[in-house]
């Protein structure tokens, strides 16, 4: 009897679900990959790529969709399609979906206010999450995305490390260099620019070893901090 009921109960909400799958052409941008993703694991529905039927909502781009980089969603027989100007306008509409899965009819239209939106990446998630959840267009990368050598920018310097710190230097740029390029492809992959923070112009903070092998290699560029600097 149990069992009868829970079935019954199952039957019940799914039928009153408006959406029962995500629909996505094939060979589209990754930003409509990531959108479609996003958009099943909240709803809890599958993506697809078979042919549209009620029921589905579909992804697609359409530059005269919106302003800037907004999207539009027509809710009609039975389907919800979305149409983003550009591949991350499908992130946004992932992001805000609470504010539309219930709808039916009509159209709903968001269209950012501001041409630069950004913010910088903590890394806590999938960049193409990050853009969904902030709807943000410019990405700032996390402090410190390189590491410094002065190998070839000042070889005087570099030649005054040991060749153990030397080793570890150059290891440690070659594999930042190997994620800063993994970084850049998530990002166009989310079709949003991403942008270094630079730390500034304290060398104490790129590296202790290369600080002190510069003071040796040019005592006079020693400074003298200031209570406030």
């Amino acid at each position: 009897m149990k069992a009868a009921l829970a079935a019954a109960l199952i039957a019940v909400a799914l039928q009153a679900a408006p959406y029962q799958r995500i629909h996505i052409p094939v060979n589209e941008h990754p930003a409509i990959d990531s959108a479609a993703k996003i958009l099943a694991s909240k709803l809890r529905i599958p993506v697809t790529s078979s042919s549209p039927q009620p029921g589905d909502i579909l992804l697609t781009t359409d530059r005269k969709a919106a302003r800037n980089d907004g999207y539009s969603i027509v809710f009609q027989n039975g389907m919800a399609t979305i149409r983003g100007a550009r591949p991350r306008s499908l992130l946004y509409a992932a992001g805000d979906v609470e504010q539309w899965k219930s709808r039916t009819s009509g159209v709903f239209v968001r269209e950012p206010s501001f041409a630069i939106r950004t913010a910088s990446y903590d890394g806590s998630g999938s960049i193409a999450e990050y853009v969904a959840e902030l709807g943000i267009n410019i990405l700032i990368s996390r402090p410190n995305p390189s590491v410094v050598t002065l190998e070839h920018t000042l070889p005087e310097v570099f030649a005054l490390l040991s060749p153990a710190e030397q080793a570890r230097l150059k290891k440690a740029r070659a594999e930042q260099a190997r994620r800063n390029q993994l970084l850049v492809k998530e990002a166009h992959d989310a079709d949003v620019p991403i942008y270094a923070f630079l730390y500034g112009n304290d060398p104490t903070g790129w590296s202790r070893s290369i600080y002190e092998a510069a003071i040796r290699a040019f005592p006079s560029m020693k400074g003298t901090p200031q209570p406030n600097s």
